[in-house]
């Protein structure tokens, strides 16, 4: 009898034992579960940041190219501005020059 009581109080620990195991097993995997699902929303964060960032870099390439283009349109304009400037000092000499020329027709044309 006294081997039947140990054997049974054996029994009774190594299913108490099985039982703590499986829900051991249970708790583990249902820590899995959730750390998994930490996991996937961390990665859905940095992928919406991710996103967010591709896009502003995306924004400043256009505004980027824009003011390239407005560079290169001011480059095109001082261009302008200069040759402008350029036909202007020419006009400016020879209209000196003709000033000079009717200042000295008339110097001519005086004591006659």
């Amino acid at each position: 009898m006294c081997v039947d009581a140990t054997q049974r109080g054996l029994a009774a620990v190594i299913q108490s034992l099985v039982r703590e195991s499986k829900n051991a097993a249970s708790l583990r995997a249902d820590a899995v579960v959730v750390q998994q699902k930490q996991v996937d929303k961390a990665v859905k964060r940095i992928q919406a940041k991710a996103h967010e960032r591709h896009q502003e870099v995306l924004r400043w390439l256009r505004e980027s190219e824009l003011l390239l283009q407005d560079v290169e349109e001011l480059g095109s304009v001082e261009d302008f501005l200069r040759r402008t400037e350029a036909k202007m000092r020419s006009l400016a000499m020879e209209l000196d020059h003709l000033h000079a020329t009717l200042d000295v027709a008339e110097q001519e044309d005086g004591p006659a």
